[in-house]
């Protein structure tokens, strides 16, 4: 596994934590 696999993986995990950020209720 190369760095492009880890900055996939970090972005996901980042997109995944806006999403459920966004989802809540302000």
């Amino acid at each position: 596994m190369g760095p492009g696999n880890d900055v996939l993986a970090s972005r996901r995990v980042a997109v995944g934590a806006s999403l459920v950020l966004s989802a809540r209720p302000a």
